[in-house]
Formats: C-alpha cells, structure tokens, sequence
C-alpha cells in the first residue's frame, strides 16, 4: 500500500445488510487511488503500536456503521495513532447509546440521540475530515 490508497475500515458482515452498505467505496469514485475495504475488527490482531508497521502509510476512511462502540475504540485508537501524516476520515459513523432525549414532549418531537450521555470525543480525535450519521450532534 501506498499514499495512493484509500483503505475503508468498517464492519464487513453479510448478515449485517446496515454495516455493509454503508461503506462510501459502494457509492463513490477514487481516481488515481487503489481502494482496499478492510473490517474493521481486523485491527485487534495488528502489531503493537510501537512498531513502525503500524503507522499508516495510506489514507484511510473509517465508516460507516455503529463504530462508535466501546468494543471499537481500541480500532480508532490505533488508526489515530498511527496517521503518519496521512489523511484519516470519518464517514457517516455512529454511536450506539440510543435514550430518547426529552421524550416526555407532549408533540412528539424528541431526539434518539443523547449527547450528554455518549461522550464522542475519543472517536473523532485527530480526524481530518469528521461527519457522523448521529443527527444534531454539531457534526451534521
């Protein structure tokens, strides 16, 4: 791999239909890039951080999909600290803490989402280019 690839980590299942299609390599051109998908739980068996393999040296996009899980973070984590100068780029990711905020509303309106329950901050540390599938969140 090269500064000419774009790997896109996310979850690839076929039984999870949602992770699968969310990946923006399915709707999207790269020209003049080679484009790798890659799951994203492939991470858990990458080389220790202090080893120089694990710098990136290719830019990568991570999403779509509910990463934003604890089961993930070490995934980010690693990606985050290996950038090396490349670009890292998130796509339409989310989290997974589904509360209904102010759901007591008597006309309905209400938020699935609750930002004063999931703390997003270690997930988008060190980002290039951040846009999350979470509505309302500042990242819309």
């Amino acid at each position: 791999m090269t500064m000419n690839t774009i790997v896109n980590y996310h979850v690839i299942d076929p039984k999870n239909i949602g992770d699968l299609f969310s990946s923006p390599v399915n709707y999207f051109q790269f020209p003049g890039y080679e484009v790798i998908k890659r799951d994203i739980r492939t991470l858990d068996n990458s080389p220790p951080l202090e080893d120089a393999e694990t710098l990136l040296n290719h830019h990568a996009i991570v999403g779509g999909g509910g990463l934003m899980f604890d089961r993930f973070l070490p995934n980010f984590q690693r990606l985050q600290a290996g950038t090396n100068g490349n670009s890292l780029i998130l796509w339409g990711a989310g989290q997974q803490v589904y509360q209904l905020k102010n759901s007591g509303l008597t006309d309905g309106s209400h938020s699935p989402y609750n930002n004063n329950i999931f703390d997003y901050t270690p997930y988008l540390k060190d980002f290039n280019c951040i846009g999350i599938r979470d509505y309302n969140q500042g990242y819309d």
